[in-house]
């Protein structure tokens, strides 16, 4: 993939984790992946009757910095995120689109009652950060569950498969 990745925060993210998300992906995807200094507020996304924000409500002003700035957009948000057809999502994005967002929310291994895994986080944030921007250049759902383009609707989904594409899905992003 070619192109360049500004790499934004959506509400308080641990500036650690970012970094460590921008260089994963860099490298991973080799994107020139960019920390932003800009901050985007999810206050307006925000849904009181789920107690939840809605990923779509997200996206457009994400896709506004993406389009100001002449690069794609991972927003990283660590608050819980749902869109129209799930109770909860991941993460989000438009196919063949110019920004994604991801939630930490539910990849924190607390969220389970689990003790807190850094490690673990990372990890799950790069595979589903790849896996949306998978989404931006085109990539649809593969049914390969070791493929990073493979659909997950639980965490362990995510622990499972790899940050890699699979062969067929490598070939494609040629």
């Amino acid at each position: 993939m070619v192109g360049r990745l500004n790499v934004i925060p959506i509400g308080p993210v641990p500036p650690g984790l970012l970094d460590s998300l921008a260089a994963s992906l860099s490298e991973l995807l080799a994107l020139q992946c960019m920390l932003s200094d800009i901050c985007v507020d999810p206050a307006a996304a925000y849904d009181i009757s789920r107690g939840q924000y809605d990923s779509h409500l997200l996206l457009p002003h994400l896709e506004d910095l993406a389009r100001a700035n002449n690069a794609r957009v991972l927003g990283v948000t660590e608050v819980d995120i749902f869109s129209s057809v799930f109770t909860f999502v991941f993460g989000v994005a438009r196919l063949n689109g110019v920004a994604a967002v991801i939630s930490l929310h539910r990849l924190r291994t607390s969220f389970y009652g689990l003790p807190e895994d850094a490690e673990l986080l990372v990890t799950r944030a790069q595979r589903e950060a790849a896996h949306e921007i998978g989404h931006l250049f085109g990539f649809t759902h593969c049914p390969d569950r070791n493929c990073v383009m493979s659909f997950s609707s639980a965490a362990e989904e995510i622990d499972l498969k790899s940050d890699r594409f699979c062969a067929l899905c490598q070939s494609q992003k040629n």
